[in-house]
């Protein structure tokens, strides 16, 4: 941070400095600016997410839309992992009846 903020170094580690990014990623949404300004055009085309609202989808733009294989498989493998932390014996029966439930649910969905 700069020098002239007055911080008592006791809070110096629990400090942090937040920031609206330079550039939004394909897909992200700048909420602060819209509520603001207003949107401003389509936000699914400013996105990068093609065929919204009746718009005809282009084959080629969908491969490009959103995110790339490479980070589809890294989320999916992330839920792999996910499920089966909360499907373990351990995990697994520690939670609610209702949150075992839940699981399950999203495991189906997940799984279909």
């Amino acid at each position: 941070w700069p020098s002239s903020w007055r911080c008592p170094s006791a809070f110096a580690h629990v400090l942090y400095f937040v920031a609206p990014p330079s550039r939004l990623q394909p897909g992200q949404f700048d909420i602060a600016r819209e509520v603001k300004e207003g949107p401003q055009g389509d936000p699914f085309e400013m996105a990068g997410v093609p065929g919204i609202e009746g718009k005809p989808v282009d084959a080629s733009e969908v491969a490009s839309a959103g995110m790339s294989q490479e980070d589809i498989t890294a989320q999916v493998q992330y839920l792999d992992r996910l499920f089966d932390y909360f499907l373990s014996d351990q995990v697994h029966d520690a939670i609610s009846d209702s949150n075992k439930q839940r699981v399950m649910d999203l495991f189906a969905e997940y799984s279909a």
